[in-house]
């Protein structure tokens, strides 16, 4: 899951497309046991069933801005290259990541696992803190676009390469070992929440956003293709339409998750609106990104 918001100015140099932007970039992957108890943490266990449920979750979530620079080459007089490097200057960070397991066997249930945060607050007393600061990190995105007689090509793969690098950023580690039985939770010698929390200095990485796109003439705004976090992808179908409604168009993202977005340009400000479906979940208003160009 993505969430991916930003504000872009943009003026052409040269040839060249020189910007600034602020943007908003979260990101979450995990399996969906994750989600499901997050939702319905309540969830009753019933008389002699037995399960082993995994744990995995991770959110983070950037604000920043970012000046940067879109460098276009023509390969061939069908296939195009750019890179975008920029220099980014975090805002904001937060981050939570866990694993462990969730074992129910009749009437008990043994939760087991470690729960990782870090940001910008602190998340305990501390005699000697240390001052926070976030020095100007830099990215690096690449594109290239194949139009033929046959079909069209799109590669895109923001944040190919990052790295920010932070001092004094929170951190809390906690390991959790707690059991139930009967709806009674029972404390063992093993403490049930154990940790530290602290300062440290770190290097961060943007996630890395991958967008395929493949559009055979023949299939006239239908198009297939993949999109990617990191190394999680999912497959994606998409069609496109110009004649009702142009800059409209429809996907559908994995299994179930649908997307509906428009493309607007009026004098020279662009930008695209979409609504997201989820399996199971209620449409999301969502503005993806505006651009002003001058």
């Amino acid at each position: 899951m993505l969430d991916d918001a930003r504000l872009r100015a943009s003026a052409e140099l040269a040839g060249q497309m020189l910007w600034l932007e602020r943007r908003l970039l979260g990101e979450y992957r995990g399996n969906s046991n994750v989600l499901a108890l997050a939702a319905k943490p309540d969830t009753s266990i019933k008389s002699g069933q037995t399960s082993n449920f995994p744990l995995e979750g991770k959110v983070r979530a950037f604000e920043f801005d970012a000046l940067g620079a879109t460098l276009k080459q023509s390969l061939t007089s069908a296939w195009t290259a750019s890179l975008s490097p920029q220099l980014v200057f975090l805002k904001n960070y937060t981050e939570t990541n866990g694993n462990g397991s969730l074992i129910t066997s009749n009437s008990t249930a043994d939760a087991a696992g470690q729960l990782n945060r870090f940001g910008m607050s602190s998340y305990g007393f501390s005699t000697q803190e240390q001052n926070l600061r976030f020095d100007p990190g830099w990215s690096l995105d690449l594109s290239t676009q194949y139009k033929g007689d046959h079909f069209s090509f799109d590669l895109s793969v923001q944040n190919l390469a990052s790295e920010i690098s932070t001092q004094g950023l929170y951190y809390s580690y906690r390991d959790y070992n707690v059991r139930t039985q009967n709806g009674t939770l029972n404390l063992s010698d093993t403490p049930s929440i154990s940790g530290r929390y602290g300062q440290q200095n770190t290097k961060l990485a943007l996630p890395k956003i991958t967008k395929l796109d493949l559009s055979p003439s023949a299939w006239h705004g239908l198009s297939v293709g993949a999109f990617g976090v990191e190394n999680d992808f999912v497959p994606v179908l998409s069609y496109r339409t110009d004649l009702l409604l142009p800059g409209a168009m429809a996907q559908m993202m994995g299994e179930g998750n649908w997307r509906l977005s428009y493309s607007m340009a009026w004098l020279k400000t662009k930008g695209s609106i979409s609504v997201t479906w989820a399996a199971g979940l209620a449409p999301i208003w969502q503005i993806n990104a505006l651009s002003l160009s001058f």
